[in-house]
């Protein structure tokens, strides 16, 4: 017995046991007031297992309680549920489910995927609480690396927005656990993605990355232990690539990564300009090189907190992120770009031979704003790299460069308890009221989405007292 296709309005569906049948169109015909049902027995141990991909077509759809398993049809290649290529596909959901993947797959192929359209959009979709996993062998090709993997778990292309993925979990894919990627020239036509409570460890290349896209939110994620030292993509927390546009980064957590964030190419291949860095935490970065495992500390592009490398005319601000016990800070690399770097916690710095802030050139210092940031090393000492120069104290910066450097702090942050990663301030702070505003990030969001992200990653308002806090976290 098979699905019945097309799939009237009201349709319910229910699947027990193993279900063979491949689904390369299944046309859904709901409707706002009669949504299509396709749902497992339970979510428990009786949840129905599904070995072929479906590939779904149409309108107004609930999918829950099933269970994908590559590893039982070793013949599938490619993503086992996606809004088909070419058609209309709008108010979606996937949801309480899991796609395991196949380690024997070699392809480019995510588990899931929406978007890659040239004959309709798709929209309003939404998936939430599923575990998306095992896209090809992670471990093997850490132990002989061969070309550059690019199985994902979810990847959203181009003609795709209003897009909702929330509290999954994205973890031991070849490539990376979400990617958007519109293409060359279709930036305009991926947009309005919100990413936000999910978790994404252990994949290949990285957790959450984002190239050419319009308006798109990464917000409260967690990502670690993602790292690959032998391809031209080492394992990042956060990432992006070829100019998306108004990309924002809000309140994440990213540890026991190759690079904690990790930006480049604002090249010819996208068009977008502005990416937003806030409220994020870095801890715990791994020493591992660009393009091989040597790491040198002096080198901007290497492994960093946060490493951002631009070769094109782009704005980047990074604001009020807290950084503790990685291998080196903020690296700032690339010929091009205006950067802000205010109101952040750098401390812990894990090699005392490595920098606080690194920028790869002076000119791009120069037309930077750099202020109201805290350093604070214990037993290494203060470091800022411009150019080729190193500056080991605030004073001798500040000497050297006028206003950069002002507001400034250099005393203890003191933390709650870095030792249990609980980077909330203490009352005695250096960090408490020493940041400034910085409305150019602020008043954006509210102004575009409607909504103020003025409050720290546990919503408390900034600001709590006379002036901000630097910092991920706001002082009560």
């Amino acid at each position: 017995m098979t699905v019945p296709n097309p799939l009237p309005a009201g349709s319910y569906v229910e699947i027990h046991g193993q279900y063979d049948s491949m689904h390369s169109t299944i046309t859904i015909n709901g409707t706002a007031s009669q949504p299509v049902w396709v749902r497992g027995q339970d979510s428990g141990p009786n949840r129905p297992v599904l070995t072929r991909p479906w590939h779904i077509v149409g309108s107004y759809a609930y999918f829950e309680n099933l269970k994908w398993d590559g590893d039982l049809n070793a013949n599938v290649e490619g993503s086992f549920f996606k809004c088909a290529q070419n058609n209309v596909c709008d108010h979606i959901m996937l949801r309480n489910s899991e796609i395991d993947g196949d380690v024997g797959q070699s392809g480019s192929s995510t588990l899931v995927h929406f978007g890659g359209s040239t004959a309709g959009t798709h929209s309003n979709i939404i998936v939430y609480n599923c575990r998306i996993h095992d896209n090809g062998n992670v471990d093997g090709f850490r132990a002989s690396p061969v070309g550059d993997p690019d199985g994902g778990g979810i990847g959203v292309g181009r003609d795709a927005n209003t897009i909702w993925i929330l509290q999954n979990s994205l973890y031991h894919n070849n490539g990376t656990g979400l990617q958007i990627n519109a293409g060359t020239g279709m930036g305009a036509t991926t947009h309005h993605i919100y990413v936000g409570r999910n978790e994404g460890y252990n994949n290949l290349q990285g957790s959450f990355f984002s190239k050419q896209s319009t308006d798109v939110i990464f917000s409260e994620n967690v990502s670690h232990d993602n790292y690959d030292r032998a391809t031209g993509s080492p394992g990042k927390g956060f990432g992006w690539q070829y100019g998306p546009e108004r990309l924002w980064f809000i309140n994440n957590v990213s540890y026991n990564n190759t690079y904690g964030f990790f930006g480049t190419s604002t090249s010819s291949l996208g068009e977008g300009r502005t990416v937003y860095l806030v409220g994020n935490t870095v801890y715990g970065n791994r020493n591992e090189g660009a393009y091989n495992p040597v790491w040198d500390p002096d080198d901007a592009n290497d492994s960093a907190a946060f490493m951002l490398r631009d070769d094109a005319a782009s704005f980047r601000y990074i604001v009020n992120n807290t950084i503790w016990g990685s291998n080196a800070g903020i690296h700032i690399a690339g010929s091009n770009g205006t950067y802000v770097v205010q109101n952040n916690i750098i401390a812990g710095r894990r090699e005392a031979n490595a920098h606080d802030i690194n920028f790869g050139s002076a000119s791009i210092h120069a037309a930077a704003t750099v202020t109201h940031n805290l350093i604070w090393q214990s037993p290494a000492d203060f470091s800022v790299r411009v150019g080729s120069t190193d500056y080991t104290s605030l004073s001798g910066y500040q000497s050297a460069f006028g206003t950069q450097g002002d507001g400034f702090q250099t005393g203890d942050p003191a933390f709650v308890s870095a030792s249990s990663n609980n980077f909330t301030l203490g009352t005695n702070s250096a960090a408490k009221d020493a940041g400034t505003v910085v409305d150019a990030v602020y008043d954006e969001f509210q102004t575009r989405y409607g909504l103020s992200i003025r409050k720290d990653r546990t919503n408390v308002v900034r600001p709590q007292g006379s002036s901000w806090d630097i910092g991920a976290h706001e002082e009560q």
